[in-house]
């Protein structure tokens, strides 16, 4: 089986190859290119998550205004059963 080499090791002089120093060159290149793309994305990434924030937070909102709402009508509901001026209803209790 012939043996496998790594492209980032140096050659037999103990200097990295010129292909190596090219690639390494080209990538840095590249990177730097790329640089505006990478920065849009992280924005985008930053955007995306404050804007799932304002939604969980609304979300939240929602549902604690639907427990309030809800608590009203039973509270309202508890005061009809007991009757217009305050006298207890039989055998109910108060909750």
């Amino acid at each position: 089986m012939p043996e496998i080499r790594n492209a980032a090791t140096a050659g037999s002089s103990g200097r990295p190859r010129r292909t190596d120093v090219r690639s390494a060159s080209l990538n840095r290149a590249l990177a730097g290119a790329r640089a505006p793309q990478v920065a849009a994305a992280q924005r985008v990434q930053l955007h995306r998550d404050v804007s799932d924030a304002g939604r969980r937070r609304a979300a939240l909102s929602a549902l604690v205004a639907a427990r309030r709402r809800t608590n009203f009508l039973l509270g309202t509901l508890d005061g009809l059963r007991r009757g217009a001026d305050g006298r207890r209803v039989p055998g109910q209790s108060t909750g």
